[in-house]
């Protein structure tokens, strides 16, 4: 399950894993992965890893050369009702601002199909 959007809403079933793609005109070291604001007790990761897991999250930076964008991928596993709502993912560089991307994932009931062996009506 991929989506290649940048900011948007993003839309995933429960118990389905998503991954957005944040793309980045500029490098950073230190990689964040938020929920709503990268502030204290809403940080999912804060890794300077190009690769890190804690728990359902992870990250994965890839650095790209000039001109093209650097890509930082933030995935949730096993997808919670819970989980809907605003996430942040972020670049923080040493000398200069940061750069960051807002996105918001909606998560939906997950539908269940009955398959029926041919020739019956189920009722």
């Amino acid at each position: 399950f991929f989506w290649y959007l940048n900011g948007g809403i993003h839309t995933g079933m429960e118990g389905e894993n998503i991954t957005v793609t944040c793309s980045f005109s500029v490098s950073g070291h230190t990689k964040f992965f938020c929920r709503e604001t990268c502030e204290e007790g809403n940080i999912l990761i804060k890794t300077t890893k190009n690769k890190d897991q804690k728990s359902r999250y992870s990250i994965e930076y890839k650095s790209k050369s000039f001109p093209s964008h650097d890509i930082l991928y933030v995935s949730i596993k096993q997808l919670k009702k819970s989980d809907s709502g605003w996430y942040r993912c972020a670049l923080e560089r040493s000398f200069l601002r940061g750069s960051s991307w807002d996105f918001q994932i909606v998560v939906t009931e997950g539908e269940f199909l009955i398959h029926l062996p041919a020739g019956s009506s189920g009722f």
